[in-house]
């Protein structure tokens, strides 16, 4: 028998049946150490949670069932759904390579003017390493000069 033609309340029973088995069943099984308690509590919480699930079905099975009904589509509306979905990936991929195309256009702009800027600033590092140069110079000279003023006093 399939799955789909066994009722809710069916289901329900089963799990009810299946706890009480536990119930009987667990005890036996910890004093013997064959099962620990621990794994017997889990297993008799999941089934538990399995019955919180079937019952919470039973009692919103309608709004379900309308629930799911308006979730079923037929073939013509996921065609239309995935071309579109289509559609719209190819139109993001374009967009994207015509911004790679023109991030590269500005990008090559920023480089010329980044080279046309290279030729200043070697100068300017230029200059400042001869002012570095110019004032360390000037502070050796002073300093050279100091001592040799204390050396004659």
């Amino acid at each position: 028998m399939s799955a789909a033609k066994i009722s809710i309340a069916s289901q329900i029973a089963e799990v009810k049946r299946e706890l009480a088995l536990r119930a009987n069943t667990y005890p036996r099984l910890v004093g013997s150490a064959k099962m620990r308690q621990g794994e017997a509590d889990l297993c008799t919480a999941r089934m538990e949670a399995v019955l919180v699930t079937l019952e919470f079905c039973q009692r919103h099975e309608a709004a379900l069932r309308t629930f799911l009904a308006g979730r079923l589509y037929t073939a013509e509306e996921l065609t239309e759904h995935v071309t579109a979905a289509v559609d719209a990936a190819n139109r993001a991929e374009t967009a994207a390579a015509a911004s790679v195309e023109t991030s590269a256009a500005a990008a090559q702009a920023a480089q010329r003017e980044v080279d046309g800027l290279v030729g200043p600033l070697w100068i300017a590092s230029g200059a400042a390493i001869v002012v570095i140069g110019l004032v360390l110079w000037a502070a050796i000279a002073r300093t050279r000069t100091g001592r040799r003023r204390a050396r004659r006093s």
